[in-house]
C-alpha cells in the first residue's frame, strides 16, 4: 500500500461530495415518523464509504474529511431529532388546544340549544299570556258594558221611584185635604 494517487484522491472526494448532495434525501421534519430512532440513509452511506475506503484510505486527511462528514451527520440527525421533538411538542399542544376549542364550540352549542329552546318556551308562554289578556280585556269591556246598562236601568228606576214617591206624596197629601173637606162637610151637615 502506497500513498493515494491523485485519481484515488479524487474519486474519494467525489464520493464524500456525493454523500453531501444526498442532503436531499434526508427526510424532512414533517416526514419524520414517531419511532424515529435509525439513523438517516446519509449516516448509513458515510459509513459504507468508510467500509469501502478503509483499506486505501490511510492518508489522516481522508479519514478526517470521512469523520467529519460522519460527525456533521450525527449532528444534522440530533438536530433532526431536536426539531421533530420540537414539532411533536407543538403538534401535541395543537391537538390540545383544537380539542380545547372543540369542546367549548360543543359546550356553546349546546347553550345555545338550550337558549333556542327556552325561547321557543317563553314565545310559547307569551301567546298565552297575549291570548289570556285578550280574553280578560273582552270580559272587563263586556263587564264594562253590562255594568253602564245596569246603571242606566238603575237611574231610570231611581226617578221612576221618586216620581211615584212624589205622586204618593200628592195623592197622600189630596187625600188629607179631602178627609179634611169631608170633616167639614160632615160638621157642617151635623150641625
Amino acid at each position: 500500500p502506497g500513498k493515494k494517487t491523485s485519481s484515488e484522491e479524487e474519486e474519494v472526494k467525489k464520493q464524500i461530495d456525493s454523500v453531501d448532495d444526498l442532503d436531499d434525501l434526508t427526510p424532512s421534519s414533517e416526514t419524520i415518523s414517531e419511532d424515529f430512532h435509525m439513523p438517516c440513509s446519509n449516516y448509513m452511506i458515510c459509513m459504507s464509504l468508510i467500509e469501502q475506503h478503509g483499506m486505501d484510505c490511510k492518508d489522516s486527511v481522508s479519514l478526517l474529511k470521512i469523520q467529519d462528514t460522519v460527525l456533521s451527520y450525527e449532528r444534522l440527525i440530533e438536530l433532526k431529532k431536536n426539531h421533530c421533538g420540537q414539532l411533536k411538542r407543538k403538534n401535541k399542544k395543537m391537538e390540545n388546544k383544537a380539542n380545547r376549542l372543540q369542546k367549548e364550540l360543543s359546550e356553546t352549542k349546546e347553550v345555545i340549544s338550550k337558549l333556542e329552546l327556552q325561547k321557543v318556551e317563553w314565545e310559547q308562554e307569551l301567546c298565552s299570556l297575549r291570548f289570556t289578556l285578550k280574553q280578560e280585556k273582552e270580559r272587563r269591556r263586556n263587564a264594562e258594558m253590562l255594568y253602564e246598562k245596569i246603571q242606566e236601568q238603575l237611574i231610570r228606576k231611581e226617578e221612576q221611584y221618586n216620581k211615584e214617591v212624589e205622586m204618593k206624596q200628592e195623592l197622600e197629601l189630596n187625600l188629607r185635604t179631602l178627609d179634611m173637606e169631608l170633616r167639614t162637610v160632615k160638621n157642617d151637615f151635623n150641625q
